[in-house]
């Protein structure tokens, strides 16, 4: 007879990633203590700065994690991708409708941690950049494979239109965030293909 597997618990430093993934996204990042992430975690204050060297690491790791893990969904949404870009970035944006129909949808992480760290050269906000750039990359990646070019303008307007669709599905409802959002990736794409080399 063959004894039951068990997995090994999470290390201290993926406990408290956990612990304030879940708590700076649903309460907010300055509404949340170390002390409670640590509660939370079930470690000891020392283990936090030991792994983070404070809370702004800790903030940063949680960007950093929820960027991997965004992208990391975003890839297998789009490893079958194909057709003009403007099907491409439907695909893009299919993830987004998923996320915002759940009951614990509070927006986008990396504009709710701008709008609590106002101050352009934080480390928290160079996060924020690098998810940013590493999206904007992404939508004119796709825009190529869909045969439109990919020009900055174009990959701007696209990513505002993917702001306004998270803040919209926030405050609003996902269904009239929908509704726009396609209005505006028709015309913006409908015009791309026109201009597309």
């Amino acid at each position: 007879m063959s004894t039951p597997q068990t997995l090994p618990a999470p290390g201290v430093r993926s406990r408290l990633l956990a612990a304030a993934d879940e708590l700076f996204y649903a309460e907010g990042i300055h509404a949340v203590g170390i002390d409670r992430v640590i509660a939370e975690a079930g470690a000891a204050k020392a283990s936090l700065y030991h792994h983070f060297g404070g809370k702004d690491g800790l903030v940063v790791a949680y960007l950093d994690a929820r960027s991997e893990r965004f992208h990391a969904g975003l890839g297998a949404r789009l490893s079958d991708a194909g057709g003009p870009a403007r099907a491409r970035i439907g695909r893009v944006f299919d993830g987004l409708w998923e996320s915002a129909s759940g009951t614990s949808f509070h927006g986008c992480p990396f504009i709710n941690a701008a709008a609590e760290y106002p101050t352009a050269d934080h480390p928290v906000r160079h996060a924020v950049r690098r998810h940013r750039e590493r999206f904007a990359s992404t939508l004119g990646e796709q825009l190529q494979l869909g045969g439109t070019q990919a020009d900055p303008a174009l990959v701007t307007a696209l990513a505002l239109a993917y702001d306004g669709a998270m803040v919209t599905a926030q405050v609003e409802s996902p269904r009239s965030a929908r509704a726009g959002t396609e209005a505006i990736l028709d015309a913006l794409l409908g015009k791309a293909s026109t201009t597309a080399r």
